[in-house]
């Protein structure tokens, strides 16, 4: 047997290749931790069941997996909010690798601190999800049938957090009002491949559209991004010469809504985002969450990305703006999260 020296066991422990790493297409992972032993599986095409002897290829993952209630009950919450799902997973996949490693270290050390310390802080974080998970949970099936379901919805900023599937629609609608359409573009595609169907996504299109005036608050993000991204500002503004509002704050915010809805429109986490956008127009919110909560999210991730010799290079840039929305709406939900109240009693 070949020795192998710890630190290089520690190396092959933190560095090894996962089913998860394989996977070519994320939109057809399933990472969920269910009694059949599914966590970190990839379930593509169709699955073995316990009661079938054949297999099928093309059949649909969750049409396949629909006689087994526990994996049933994973997929119905899942489907309300995918996102927290899998910061859970995530996180629950680095406790693993942690506590890999942590077997793997000398007792004592720093290295060994360290990892406990992430390790304790990964189980702290993953124990609030789970709490937050099951709040939720209570607060919409106390408020399912309530007749001023978009107030209920509302209190606590609970739309933040997804709305169920089967509600969305019907809450949707009322917050929806007609309004001239405007003229179509990627925004707009990018609606239709999201929602179930085509009056909906253009009722949302025109809606997003004539009810938000980014432009009267232009001195809001330019002040932000002078405060947080002072480099940036002055690349933008000084080195290059751009209007910081007109040039740079109103194109990102429209590529990065249209990249956040294309890359998630498979699997549904662009709708928790457009959850948020909708549900804050009836209060005339919308702009302070594009200016404030989104933007300032999107360059927390980004902001690196924009400092091209010429303004040509950093146009070419926000069009093709790429980031993680689950990470996104984590951090965009983190205050949010402090004023969600547990189950109390329903106005009569």
């Amino acid at each position: 047997m070949q020795y192998i020296p710890p630190s290089q066991r520690l190396f092959n422990a933190r560095h090894k290749v996962t089913r998860k790493d394989l996977v070519d297409d994320w939109d057809q992972l399933i990472d969920v931790d269910v009694d059949c032993g599914l966590y970190g599986v990839p379930l593509i095409g169709g699955r073995r069941r316990a009661d079938s002897s054949s297999e099928s290829d093309t059949s649909s993952v969750f049409s396949d997996l629909s006689g087994d209630p526990s994996i049933m009950d994973v997929y119905s919450r899942m489907q309300d909010n995918l996102s927290l799902e899998y910061v859970i997973q995530d996180n629950k996949r680095k406790i693993l690798q942690e506590e890999e490693a942590l077997s793997l270290l000398k007792q004592g050390g720093g290295g060994r601190s360290r990892a406990k310390r992430e390790l304790q802080r990964l189980k702290d974080e993953n124990r609030s999800l789970l709490r937050r998970r099951d709040l939720l949970d209570k607060r919409w099936d106390q408020i399912r049938y309530s007749p001023y379901l978009l107030m209920e919805a509302k209190r606590d900023d609970l739309y933040w957090f997804g709305l169920p599937s089967d509600l969305r629609i019907h809450i949707y609608h009322c917050c929806l009002t007609d309004v001239p359409m405007p003229v179509p573009d990627r925004f707009l595609d990018a609606l239709k491949d999201c929602l179930p169907y085509e009056p909906l996504a253009l009722q949302v299109f025109a809606n997003l559209r004539n009810r938000q005036s980014l432009s009267s608050h232009m001195a809001i993000p330019n002040a932000k991004i002078q405060s947080k991204f002072p480099g940036l500002h002055f690349h933008l503004q000084d080195t290059l010469k751009l209007d910081v509002f007109e040039d740079f704050v109103k194109p990102l915010i429209f590529h990065s809504l249209c990249h956040a809805l294309e890359k998630h429109a498979a699997d549904g986490v662009a709708l928790e985002l457009l959850d948020i956008l909708v549900l804050s127009m009836p209060h005339q919110q919308l702009d302070t969450v594009l200016l404030d909560d989104f933007l300032m999210n999107v360059l927390a991730q980004t902001h690196h990305k924009f400092f091209g010799d010429e303004a040509a290079q950093v146009k070419k840039q926000i069009v093709e703006i790429r980031f993680e929305l689950v990470e996104l709406l984590e951090s965009m939900r983190q205050k949010k999260a402090n004023s969600l109240q547990p189950v109390r009693p329903l106005p009569t």
